[in-house]
């Protein structure tokens, strides 16, 4: 992690940003959600955050990228950082959106996101000063649908969440709306309270005596 963190010292630096090794952390990208055909459990080797991961000591608080870390960068390899991805996406709260990396740190860096399309982007660099200069411009928004642009690639990038073209069933609220209350310490106040109260009119509506109120 050393290494990344010398050559990512100026964007870490400017924006508030912090790398953290999370390989001990054998859950921080476990997952039950009703959107997968199956749960997932595990984790990665490093998390690159925002201040909120520090200050509330929740990893993914802050999640900007996720990065698989390997000597030899295999093909099983790229599915593996797939499913970290989709886990991460998935347990980030609403405002942070994360890219995803596996490299060896030579000429394997192996970039993935999800695109304005709802498509899985891949994109893979050789040269180490264009991964970096690549990771500087992908993570300093955290927000989905905010385009960014690379110096060597010729148009605009947007990254987007899961979230944002596959919501939860209807059927999930109660799981999605838990999440919420879990994270109230990371989120903002308004936006829990909208939360709450979508959740609160998704019961009422669930009631036969109030349906036609809806319809």
């Amino acid at each position: 992690m050393t290494y990344l963190e010398t050559h990512l010292k100026g964007v870490l630096d400017e924006n508030g940003l912090s790398l953290l090794d999370v390989t001990k952390d054998i859950s921080v990208l476990s997952i039950s959600d009703p959107r997968l055909p199956f749960g997932m459990k595990g984790t990665t080797d490093v998390l690159l955050v925002d201040i909120r991961s520090i200050q509330h000591i929740e990893p993914l608080a802050g999640v900007r990228m996720v990065v698989k870390l390997k000597k030899k960068v295999e093909r099983r390899h790229k599915a593996q950082a797939f499913g970290e991805l989709v886990a991460a996406s998935m347990k980030a709260p609403m405002d942070c959106t994360p890219i995803g990396l596996l490299t060896d740190l030579t000429d394997q860096w192996h970039f993935s996101w999800f695109n304005e399309k709802k498509v899985l982007t891949h994109l893979r660099i050789v040269h180490p000063k264009n991964a970096f200069d690549f990771i500087a411009k992908a993570v300093v928004e955290p927000a989905s649908s905010k385009p960014f642009r690379v110096p060597f690639i010729g148009r605009e990038l947007t990254k987007f969440k899961i979230d944002d073209f596959l919501p939860m069933p209807d059927d999930g609220a109660d799981e999605m709306m838990e999440r919420y209350e879990l994270m109230a310490d990371v989120v903002e106040p308004e936006f829990l309270m909208a939360r709450r109260m979508d959740y609160a009119r998704q019961l009422v509506q669930s009631m036969p005596m109030y349906a036609d109120l809806y319809k």
